[in-house]
């Protein structure tokens, strides 16, 4: 719920048409979303002007509007609206009382943040969430307008990919708690190595209250030689840590893990696509907070749900396929391989670029192939950069045509046992399988 003489504090707007109302449901820069009584905030974003859609609000029940210049209705004029935007969702953060624990890495904030909420929902935590992928700074201000007096915790993703972004988020978000997964090459075109990588992503920690407040991967190099013992560390290898990994059992589907955890032993059955450092990461921080049970993570672990083309499992005939293209980094593909490689029966991985690598582009498609050739897997990689992934190995086939890559995938698929198909989002890799699925 939303106050007319709190958002006119906190906005200082140069011009106002009062509304009769003085409550508002909820804060929307979306015309389309907008319900009765909301607030609809007009801005001009990259591709659309908001303010093109005010009528379309009004139509559709909006109550009051936020925006840059007069109109004849119900009205707050601001200099800025986009500071607006972030100035409301900050307020509704520190208004709410709500704990906001901020997820940043190159790869697994979406795991781990999907198994914190599968936790807080077996465990009747309330909480708020990052939707989709809402990580960039409009998506963090659309998820801390969800924030309520109601919610213990806010699980926000931030994500960045390019300099200064991961600074301009913490700057209004102001979380409570870090929580960092793997820092590895995604994006390193933008950026041109992990170290400025990482000096970007841990400049939120800049933002943080209390410092000792950080869960980390401690064996992630760049992490463990730049965060401390007073912060709270996980790993798979390392008994030093608060939360780390005493031994493990792969099956095909499943994982059977035994962790110690602040002193505390126990064993979990997790499910095989899901990594082992992003359990670790969930588990780090509710120990921390003393919120960690034991039959509840278990529960959490057997009901979580990861959004589309993520580590998705499909089946064609006798053949299963592993559908992890919602996006692609050096790190991820190798995560992705080794789960293939304990698969029974003949496998195959279909793989695709990798972008936003710059200078890298070759070296890391090339160990990417130095990589899958160590196992006994087949291989088809597609895209423009595909023959550096080639290079490491004749037998790899390459394909920049999606077309001529389907003819031969239906041709020979039904021998393999398990498939992957992984790369970047912009290649739809996904449609390989559609298609496949659609012609057979």
């Amino acid at each position: 719920m939303w106050n007319l003489n709190e958002i006119i504090e906190q906005l200082k707007p140069i011009e106002i048409l009062k509304p009769k109302k003085v409550n508002f449901k909820n804060i929307s820069i979306d015309s389309r979303a907008i319900e009765k009584d909301d607030i609809f905030l007009a801005f001009k974003g990259e591709f659309k002007d908001g303010h093109d859609f005010i009528n379309e609000a009004f139509n559709k029940g909006c109550s009051l509007c936020i925006c840059e210049k007069s109109i004849d209705k119900p009205y707050l004029k601001v200099l800025n609206s986009k500071k607006a935007l972030k100035d409301l969702a900050s307020f509704n953060k520190i208004k709410s009382k709500t704990k906001v624990i901020a997820i940043v890495g190159s790869v697994g904030k979406t795991s781990t943040k999907e198994l914190l909420k599968s936790y807080f929902n077996v465990s009747n935590i309330n909480f708020f969430y990052t939707q989709k992928n809402e990580n960039n700074w409009i998506g963090v201000c659309k998820t801390l307008l969800r924030a309520s007096s109601s919610s213990t915790f806010g699980i926000v993703e931030t994500g960045t990919n390019h300099k200064g972004e991961i600074a301009e988020i913490a700057s209004f978000l102001k979380p409570d708690f870090v929580i960092f997964t793997e820092i590895g090459t995604s994006h390193i075109g933008n950026f041109g190595s992990i170290e400025a990588i990482f000096e970007e992503k841990s400049s939120i920690v800049n933002f943080l209250e209390d410092k000792k407040n950080v869960i980390y991967n401690l064996d992630n190099p760049i992490q463990k030689n730049n965060f401390t013992k007073f912060q709270i560390s996980y790993s798979k290898i390392d008994s030093n840590a608060c939360v780390y990994l005493i031994d493990y059992n792969k099956e095909e589907y499943f994982n059977k893990l035994y962790l110690n955890a602040f002193g505390k032993k126990f064993q979990v059955k997790a499910p095989f696509w899901l990594n082992i450092s992003n359990i670790l990461a969930a588990a780090a921080f509710l120990g921390s907070q003393k919120l960690l049970d034991e039959n509840y993570f278990q529960e959490a672990l057997n009901n979580i749900i990861l959004p589309d083309y993520r580590m998705q499992l499909e089946k064609l005939g006798h053949t299963n396929f592993i559908l992890d293209c919602y996006n692609a980094s050096f790190e991820s593909i190798k995560f992705a391989i080794d789960e293939l490689n304990t698969k029974k029966g003949k496998k195959l991985a279909i793989l695709g670029d990798v972008l936003e690598l710059g200078i890298h582009t070759e070296s890391l498609h090339k160990k990417i192939g130095e990589y899958i050739s160590a196992f006994d897997i087949d291989c088809l990689a597609y895209g423009h950069n595909a023959k550096y992934i080639a290079l490491a190995n004749k037998n790899i086939q390459v394909f920049e045509n999606k077309e001529e890559l389907l003819k031969t995938l239906r041709s020979i698929y039904e021998k393999y046992d398990w498939i992957l198909i992984k790369g970047s989002r912009k290649l739809k890799m996904e449609e390989i399988f559609y298609n496949l699925r659609g012609l057979t």
